[in-house]
């Protein structure tokens, strides 16, 4: 994913933002929105230190029927799936994936977008501990956010 990150500025992909960026920006509008966390001056600025992924209703709805979202989400037209969130190990607890999920949601907001769907697993305690913080609620396999 950091690589991922790193490939798509290199090239100059629009679709990926720092959340400094997003600040004066107007929020795109795409299917799959993504962003990154750059560093701040004075501690490698410049340096990708997350990531995070939103695909939009319109290609939820052409996942494959084996996805892990229920046909019933898949198929609504409010809700979003939350992917390839991460930040950099070195930079844990400085509250760059708090910053980066909070950016997921207003987008979300300002999109009308109701449900933030993702998917994560029981071991990653620190993620569902963020997801918790940010309002999401626990649904079987998945967690749910509503906005």
């Amino acid at each position: 994913m950091y690589e991922r990150a790193l490939r798509a500025r290199d090239t100059g992909d629009t679709n990926w933002k720092s959340i400094k960026a997003m600040e004066s920006d107007a929020l795109a509008q795409n299917c799959s929105t993504n962003w990154v966390a750059v560093a701040s001056p004075g501690s490698g600025e410049g340096r990708i230190v997350g990531t995070v992924q939103v695909v939009s209703p319109t290609t939820l709805s052409e996942m494959p029927t084996d996805s892990p979202l229920s046909r019933d989400l898949r198929l609504r037209d409010d809700v979003a799936l939350l992917r390839v969130m991460g930040v950099a190990e070195d930079m844990w607890g400085q509250g760059i994936s708090t910053q980066l999920g909070e950016l997921v949601i207003e987008w979300c907001r300002l999109h009308e977008i109701r449900t933030l769907v993702l998917n994560t697993t029981t071991p990653q305690k620190p993620a569902i501990g963020l997801y918790n913080k940010l309002g999401f609620l626990r649904d079987g396999p998945n967690v749910l956010g509503q906005i």
